[in-house]
């Protein structure tokens, strides 16, 4: 991964996978269907916290309510230099 790629992953979960992307300069993305999971469930810490404890924070460009399965964004033109994930939720 090449300094100042752009990163997503689709299914992101807690980040743990664009807090790395991130660590090595990629400018990252985090999607997920699961609003709860983006803005953190109760008190447990978000996405944003969890950067922010690396200070990685200015590497996050935006986390998206977005579901994969459904939309074509990924089909239609290229625009990411990777997309990451660690499982299929299928």
């Amino acid at each position: 991964m090449k300094n100042g790629s752009l990163v997503i992953d689709p299914f992101v979960g807690t980040g743990s996978l664009i807090i790395s992307a991130a660590h090595f300069g990629a400018t990252v993305i985090g999607a997920d269907m699961d609003m709860r999971v983006l803005k953190g469930i109760g008190k447990q810490a978000n996405i944003h916290d969890n950067f922010k404890q690396y200070n990685l924070h200015h590497k996050l460009y935006d986390l998206i309510r977005f579901d994969s399965s459904k939309h074509s964004v990924f089909r239609s033109r290229p625009m990411f230099d990777a997309i990451i994930c660690d499982r299929m939720p299928f």
